[in-house]
């Protein structure tokens, strides 16, 4: 089901988000883990419909699903998570550090390393570390992670983020057109190795709630 949605997403949306939104109303006698995962992707499709308010409000309904699982389930939690992160650096949410070192901490209860979304993750938080705390300190985060990371689509990724910071959010903040991408190894975006070069820098040029210094 979820990767039936998922690929309907790409078409339209808004039909998309009126289904989970269905689904999500019904009884709850679906699977917990299922309905974990649909809630983390209506968070993320109704970001795709423009609703960034009803996609942050539907990424805390999707954490709560998550850490409230009868048996703790880190990987379904930690993509939870990894989304709140994005829609709080996309919104240049207040809390939006916070959050990132909340999904951070959740790796380390991993029974086996995830270092590829734990990488998405770190780059998350030097981005909301960059728009919220120092702009200088973030980008030197993100540079130091660029060198742990081999040559590849994460990579590129970390580089594309670099290259954004150094040229500054974007005056006028985020674009009033077209669709932001998905976060990596979310539900929209569960595969790491085909990871959107543009991804990271779109959300350093995402408008922070303060102004930023560009970083020479």
């Amino acid at each position: 089901m979820v990767m039936a949605l998922r690929l309907a997403t790409r078409r339209s949306p808004a039909t998309t988000a009126g289904r989970l939104r269905h689904l999500l109303a019904e009884p709850a006698q679906a699977d917990p883990q299922v309905t974990a995962d649909l809630r983390a992707l209506h968070a993320e499709v109704l970001l795709q419909c423009g609703d960034l308010d009803g996609a942050l409000d539907a990424s805390v309904a999707a954490a709560h699903a998550a850490g409230t699982l009868h048996h703790r389930d880190w990987p379904r939690l930690i993509t939870a998570l990894l989304i709140s992160a994005d829609l709080a650096v996309w919104a240049g949410h207040p809390h939006a550090v916070a959050a990132c070192d909340s999904t951070l901490s959740a790796f380390t209860g991993l029974d086996r390393p995830d270092p590829d979304r734990e990488t998405v993750a770190a780059a998350l938080h030097a981005v909301a570390v960059f728009h919220h705390t120092d702009a200088g300190h973030g980008y030197t985060l993100l540079d130091n992670l660029s060198r742990t990371v081999p040559q590849g689509p994460i990579d590129a990724m970390l580089a594309a983020g670099l290259a954004a910071m150094r040229t500054g959010p974007r005056v006028g903040g985020r674009p009033r057109h077209g669709v932001p991408p998905p976060v990596p190894g979310g539900v929209l975006q569960p595969r790491l190795d085909t990871t959107t070069a543009a991804y990271l820098a779109s959300r350093v040029h995402a408008r922070p709630r303060h102004d930023q210094a560009v970083v020479s």
